[in-house]
């Protein structure tokens, strides 16, 4: 089935039988009440960190060394830093490093946690859709897991490049819309009861993307993606579902669950997809 076709489908069905899904999802309120979990050793939003961290970190890592080896400096912005899970992995006292979040109980986590962990990083509460600084201000912007939840991604995709120096570095990982996602993302884990072990409404089908319509509107921007890969986990299918049980019925934490489906780079692009793209002098 094409995407196309499929996209009008689910559309059908989820006015039909979701109608409170036509006013999008509130993500800014539900990462605001979830903000308590970004540093629990068991807390939800914690799980990022051992499901996502090890393969994207290891990856941005390398394109920003591979790019900036010959930086003294380098000034990144992580759009959506959320409770700086990534940034406090990424950080360096080589990168002058700035994470943005439309999640006020969010940022001041951040904050809280470079406290104790001693990583300089500034961190201040403002949308994608409108960056607080001036053009061409950064050498990289990382927009990791964010796009698919923000109001108007086409509009974010325009601030991080205008923010963006020429032949800059412009780092993301998203949801792709697909089939698969749909089955997975929207109903397996989070909408239907005997298996929903995330909050609803957590993603909403009609706001992932696909690989072509970002790399469309990266191109209006002058941003030409370089690299694209997908993202997939390792573990095998009973390990999968065995997970998806021991969450269900609490017999296992949201961390655990991270570390058992560690995702890692595949030509697979069914579910997830990361890359990197760079603005054109």
């Amino acid at each position: 089935m094409s995407n196309s076709l499929f996209d009008k489908l689910a559309s059908v069905f989820v006015r039909r039988h979701r109608p409170e899904r036509d006013t999008g999802v509130d993500g800014k309120t539900m990462f605001d009440h979830l903000a308590d979990t970004w540093w629990d050793p068991d807390g939800f939003l914690q799980g990022i960190a051992p499901l996502l961290n090890p393969v994207r970190s290891k990856y941005f890592g390398s394109v920003l060394n591979d790019h900036f080896s010959n930086y003294s400096v380098i000034n990144i912005l992580d759009v959506g830093c959320g409770g700086g899970l990534l940034a406090e992995e990424l950080w360096s006292s080589k990168f002058s490093l700035y994470g943005l979040d439309i999640s006020f109980p969010s940022v001041l986590c951040a904050k809280e946690h470079t406290t104790y962990s001693g990583a300089s990083i500034s961190y201040l509460n403002s949308s994608a859709e409108a960056i607080p600084f001036p053009h061409g201000y950064f050498d990289a912007v990382i927009c990791a897991d964010v796009l698919e939840h923000v109001d108007d991604w086409r509009q974010s995709i325009k601030e991080i490049s205008r923010v963006l120096k020429p032949n800059g570095i412009f780092l993301f990982d998203t949801v792709n819309r697909t089939l698969f996602s749909w089955l997975v993302v929207i109903k397996l884990i989070q909408d239907w009861p005997l298996t929903r072990i995330v909050p609803k409404r957590g993603h909403v089908y009609e706001k992932l993307i696909r690989p072509d319509e970002l790399n469309q509107a990266m191109r209006e921007h002058a941003v030409i993606e370089r690299e694209r890969s997908g993202l997939w986990t390792g573990a095998n299918i009973y390990d999968v579902l065995s997970v998806g049980f021991n969450l269900k019925y609490g017999n296992m934490t949201f961390p655990e669950a991270g570390r058992r489906l560690q995702l890692e780079l595949s030509p697979n692009t069914w579910m997830s997809y990361i890359g990197y793209g760079q603005k054109l002098p």
